[in-house]
Parts: C-alpha cells; structure tokens; sequence
C-alpha cells in the first residue's frame, strides 16, 4: 500500500514538521503562506507531485536532488515561480508534466527546463509568461479535467470548460 499524504492548507503544520517522515506522493495547492518545501528536502523520486496555487513559493532548492517522479509533476498557478532550475536534476516523470499558468515563470524557460525530461504521458507546457500562440484547435489535451481556456479555442476544450450550476 502506498502512502499518500494530501498537503493543503489545512496540513500546513504536517508539512513543516514531518517528524522525519518523507512523503511518497504531496499535493501542495492553496497555502497562501507556504514559502518553503522543508518536508520534501533530499528527495530523489515521488510517485507524484502537484504544485499549484501557493503564491509565496518562489522557488523549490528542497527539491534539488529530485530526479524522478513515476507519476504525474504538476507545477500550476503559482505565481511566486519564477524559474525551475531547482528541479535541473529531474529526468523522467512517468506520467504527465503539467507547467502551466504561471505567471511569472517564462514560457520559453519553462520549455527549455522540461525538453531533456523523459515524460511518458502528457507533457503539457502552457500558459505561462510570454505564451504567445493563437488558441489550438483541437485542443492537444481533451478531457484532462483542466479548462484550457484561452490557450484552446472555446470549444476545443468544451467538455473540462463545462461549469455546472
């Protein structure tokens, strides 16, 4: 058994006291004061890890040795990022690679960190700062629970843009 430890807002506290423990998997998403990553400091691999909406992260030096993910890397809609050179020892995420909507990281940088990565599913590297490029038709990633908006045409992407009332 896997596990898994879900870290938002209401886990601060875990972490940035693990007790020593690593997590195998962290979802790290909507802590407006979270300016460091203590708990995953000298991690080499995770089953998968998904950054988003955490605007005092500004960069990600515990993540240094991390040279492996066997499931998804999602990095999203942070917009203290402004680099993922703390990531420069990753090679292979054995699912999808997420980088997208954040507002301070260049597109062209964000694209130039990800192209050595070995990526077995999606690789997804959209929205960023300087993303200049006409809305896709298709959609390059249909019904992958993300709106894509208006990186897609309104409806290329219709079914993840739907909001029910």
């Amino acid at each position: 058994m896997v596990h898994r430890d879900f870290i938002s807002a209401t886990f601060v506290a875990l972490l940035l006291a693990c007790n020593g423990a690593q997590p195998s998997e962290a979802y790290i998403i909507n802590n407006d004061n979270l300016s460091a990553l203590s708990c995953l400091s000298g991690t080499t691999s995770l089953v998968s890890l998904h950054l988003a909406s955490n605007p005092a992260l500004t960069d990600l030096p515990e993540l240094a040795q991390l040279a492996s993910v066997a499931g998804n890397l999602y990095i999203r809609a942070s917009p203290g990022i402004t680099d993922l050179d703390d990531l420069g020892a990753l090679t292979h995420v054995g699912g999808r690679l997420v980088v997208s909507y954040n507002p301070a990281l260049l597109q062209t940088d964000a694209e130039a960190w990800a192209a050595p990565i070995q990526v077995d599913g999606a690789r997804k590297i959209v929205a960023n700062k300087g993303y200049d490029v006409p809305p896709l038709d298709p959609c390059p990633w249909p019904k992958d629970g993300e709106c894509d908006e208006p990186v897609c045409d309104a409806w290329a992407d219709h079914d993840d843009c739907i909001e029910d009332d």
